[in-house]
């Protein structure tokens, strides 16, 4: 799968697509999210969480069961962020945010 952020309608996107057909599957947004634009995304070791950190003003981490377009938890970080990973680990997955300062 592909995750891309985009802004669709003026709103805040992450589509996800299936790669061999490039068929879009989901378009996941979060109405906490005030920004226009994620800075990153990234899947879960095991491919079934997609998280994304949105720009300003708001700084938001999102995380999503993708494939049912639910939302797992939302995380007002308070500071700018523009990566974000996920451990490699299936027992605990963790996340690791980074920014510029």
């Amino acid at each position: 799968h592909l995750a891309i952020a985009e802004t669709r309608d003026g709103v805040a996107t992450v589509s996800v697509y299936h790669l061999p057909t490039q068929r879009r599957l989901k378009a996941l947004t979060c109405s906490s999210v005030q920004s226009k634009q994620y800075h990153s995304v990234a899947f879960s070791f095991d491919g079934k969480m997609l998280a994304a950190i949105s720009g300003a003003p708001d700084h938001v981490l999102v995380l999503w069961a993708w494939d049912k377009g639910r939302q797992v938890t939302v995380y007002k970080m308070g500071q700018q962020a523009t990566k974000l990973t996920f451990s490699m680990t299936e027992q605990l997955p963790t996340l690791c945010v980074s920014g510029p300062k």
